[in-house]
């Protein structure tokens, strides 16, 4: 026969390994979510989207129409009539692979017809509008490439 505190050690036991595996399933969730951050960083920095206008070669999948239109300095408003998707919050955060599996624009598995209309959008845009000036007080340090990699000038 077992005692009652065995049977409270057992519960402990138990509650203890549950709380780990919880733990440790957030411990992953938000570091796949960080790593996910830092990719796009990256990405960012290695394409100089600090300069007046990146080259539009640079847009993927895994972008949303929110990313496109900050990245490239231009309103959402533009790329939702050009690409000609309804305009909501939900789809200007929504990635360009999952917009085009929602609104079928071409093959699920090819998604180039969407990317193509993004990149026509933005070639369009750039060639009517002039960049805009730099906001007073705004560094771009974040996405700043590295001291001495291509496309950096320094002042001397």
């Amino acid at each position: 026969m077992f005692s009652a505190s065995f049977h409270w050690k057992r519960i402990i036991f138990i509650t203890s390994i549950v709380l780990i595996a919880l733990g440790t399933g957030v411990i992953i969730y938000f570091g796949v979510e960080s790593f996910s951050a830092y990719r796009e960083i990256r990405y960012a920095r290695m394409h100089y989207f600090n300069t007046e206008y990146p080259d539009t070669f640079v847009v993927r999948p895994w972008m949303s129409i929110r990313y496109v239109s900050s990245s490239y300095r231009m309103p959402e408003e533009y790329l939702f009539q050009h690409i000609g998707i309804p305009m909501t919050q939900k789809n200007s955060l929504t990635s360009f692979r999952m917009l085009n599996s929602i609104f079928h624009i071409g093959p699920e598995d090819d998604i180039s017809i969407l990317l193509n209309r993004v990149q026509a959008a933005i070639d369009l845009f750039q060639a009517k509008v002039p960049p805009p000036p730099d906001l007073p007080g705004h560094t771009g340090a974040l996405l700043q490439p590295p001291q001495g990699s291509a496309g950096h000038s320094s002042s001397s």
